[in-house]
């Protein structure tokens, strides 16, 4: 009796570790890649950031329209996506996969065709790891739709609106990696 308490025990706890994520960033941080030119405060996180290794597939869970596909020499590739009038930025892929191309600009549908598979992790210097944005809004303009960060302040640093804007802490079950 006793062997089969402890079996099941470490069977949850296994499973629990599993789904477990470990954060780079937590929404609301404090972004140490960034300042405000006008007042020096540092930018604000937009997002959360999910430590996952260089190379793993990402897909995303929800329908959508894929409204912006953005390649960044430091930060890689970017996904946005326009699901029910919530924009939802992706970022550190290794290049957009074949599915996210084909369907740029059009809706998918993941009850017809599954999950939508954006493409890899991507190796970074600053670890690697996909950020996962969620703005309460349709998407509006490359500028704030493919932000990461943003500022503390009404300076209008790179344009970008004060913090937190209509940026939320992104819902659980957004993205699976395989």
């Amino acid at each position: 009796m006793k062997r089969n308490g402890t079996v099941a025990v470490m069977v949850v706890l296994a499973i629990i570790l599993a789904n477990s994520v470990t954060l780079a960033y937590e929404f609301g941080a404090n972004w140490d890649f960034g300042k405000c030119s006008t007042c020096g405060k540092v930018l604000k996180h937009v997002g959360k950031d999910i430590m996952v290794p260089a190379g793993k597939k990402v897909y995303f869970n929800r329908s959508g329209i894929i409204k912006q596909v953005y390649n960044d020499p430091t930060w890689k590739t970017c996904v946005v996506i326009e699901s029910n009038s919530t924009t939802f930025i992706l970022w550190h892929l290794n290049g957009a996969s074949s599915q996210v191309n084909q369907y740029h600009g059009k809706y998918y549908d993941v009850s017809k065709n599954g999950k939508l598979y954006l493409g890899n992790v991507a190796s970074l210097n600053s670890g690697n790891h996909i950020h996962v944005g969620q703005r309460s809004a349709p998407y509006v303009s490359s500028t704030i739709s493919t932000a990461g960060a943003l500022p503390q302040c009404d300076h209008k640093y790179k344009a970008l609106p004060k913090y937190p804007e209509k940026f939320k802490s992104p819902d659980s079950g957004l993205i699976t990696f395989m």
